[in-house]
């Protein structure tokens, strides 16, 4: 017996609000036994961890024993769920030897979470056809798929605003100082989606007795899970429940991509590289009320020096799925002066409660924006859901991205869990041209 599921077109990937649609396959040598076949959609936040107590106490007789409990944490958040009957009635019947066919047609609610998989936890959907055999063990079948939630980042105008961090330490022992190394490291923007590059810009000014040897660029993901002694269920709207720690939180981090160069600028000099960092295939920034997921970049920046000869930059970054638009520049052009009838005077309004000053109805107003400051702060985490629904046209962007299996892998939380990788959209964007770099810098 065979028993396996295929999705129309071989998709693996959908989007809230689409059909899924396949069929599941049962190949039989010999006619088998069986009540119904049923097909369930599930789609579930989950996270769980256990934690484990020892404690020992003295006997009478002057011994002493110990005994271990274990303490299970637990969260989910149930997106949805579907079943549809496919064959059967309830009652015992045959199915004939053969190949049979149980399609399936399910549509995604407009709300829903992205797919994910973490140490810790996991938001996962998947297909599962069911065999109802009378005294015997049910045969099953699983498919899981990967459900991409739209992250725009254009919808979030101040991740157009660069960055800049300015740092600036001692090299050498306190006794033994080796002179001052000041970096200054700027990226355009902290908004990104996978496949792009981030050009990171870093200023060096060694006023050292050593050369700088290595330049080094990490981006990390960080996930925040809770989860509770008591079986906790939450709503999809829910925010991220932020807890004091202790058990009830867990905190992961992995390494999304690295990059190390070798950086010559000699003592008593300085020089501005720059430097690119392609992102891999990770989930969009995202949280919900029990898993939130964040990212951030680190340069280091390392001299030849024995002791204390690293300086270190860190940026928060934010991953959607839609890339930024290079926004369009207009030219403003005078209007040209019309005669026309002269505006009566604007009637006297009643006492206010405001203490502001009140405008006439349709007058606006557009205040001039102070520059954004040098050390820009993380954006809030997209929430899921307030920007489902169907796939965007991405023609505007080129070629149209891809589906790549995630960067970390198929990974399993539990040992109940099937190993599974979510495939995430990917551009393949062009990697920008750098200006020269100034200074004596050698790669």
């Amino acid at each position: 017996m065979k028993f396996f599921i295929v999705f129309n077109e071989g998709k693996r990937v959908f989007f809230p609000g689409q059909l899924v649609e396949g069929v599941a396959i049962l190949q039989l040598t010999e006619e088998c036994s069986a009540r119904e076949v049923f097909i369930r959609v599930t789609g579930h936040a989950k996270n769980h961890w256990s934690v484990s107590h020892t404690h020992t106490t003295t006997n009478t007789n002057g011994t002493t024993s110990s005994h271990t409990t274990t303490e299970h944490y637990n969260a989910v958040i149930n997106i949805f769920n579907g079943q549809s009957k496919a064959w059967g009635n309830g009652t015992k019947q045959k199915i004939p030897a053969g190949e049979h066919r149980f399609p399936f047609c399910f549509q995604l609610p407009i709300r829903c979470l992205p797919s994910y998989e973490g140490c810790h936890g996991h938001i996962r959907y998947s297909i599962r056809a069911e065999v109802d055999r009378p005294w015997k063990f049910n045969h099953k079948a699983d498919q899981p798929f990967t459900v991409v939630t739209i992250s725009d980042l254009n919808l979030t105008p101040s991740l157009r605003a660069p960055l800049a961090n300015s740092r600036c330490e001692k090299t050498g022992l306190p006794l033994f100082r080796r002179g001052n190394i000041s970096i200054k490291v700027a990226i355009p923007k902290s908004g990104f989606v996978p496949g792009e590059y981030i050009p990171i810009t870093i200023h060096v000014d060694n006023q050292s007795s050593k050369d700088m040897e290595t330049v080094e660029i990490v981006m990390k993901e960080h996930v925040d899970f809770v989860a509770f002694r008591c079986h906790s269920e939450f709503p999809i709207e829910s925010a991220f429940i932020h807890t004091h720690g202790g058990h009830e939180r867990r905190h992961s981090k992995r390494e999304v991509a690295r990059l190390r160069q070798p950086l010559k600028i000699p003592k008593n000099s300085s020089a501005s590289p720059i430097v690119q960092l392609r992102i891999p295939a990770v989930a969009a920034s995202f949280q919900c009320a029990i898993i939130q997921v964040y990212y951030n970049l680190k340069v280091t920046v390392t001299s030849a020096a024995t002791f204390n000869s690293s300086v270190v930059s860190k940026f928060p970054l934010v991953i959607g799925n839609v890339p930024m638009r290079e926004l369009p520049v207009t030219p403003y052009v005078m209007p040209t002066p019309q005669p026309g009838p002269a505006v009566p005077p604007y009637p006297t309004a009643g006492p206010s409660s405001s203490p502001y000053p009140q405008l006439p109805p349709g007058t606006t107003t557009t205040p001039s924006a102070p520059p954004p400051p040098e050390y820009a702060s993380a954006p809030p985490l997209p929430v899921p859901g307030a920007q489902n629904g169907p796939p965007p046209e991405y023609g505007a962007f080129g070629a149209p991205p891809s589906y790549e299996q995630s960067v970390f892998g198929p990974s399993a939380p539990t040992k109940e869990d099937e190993a599974f990788a979510p495939n995430y959209l990917y551009f393949n964007l062009p990697q920008p041209q750098a200006p020269p770099t100034s200074g004596n810098t050698k790669f």
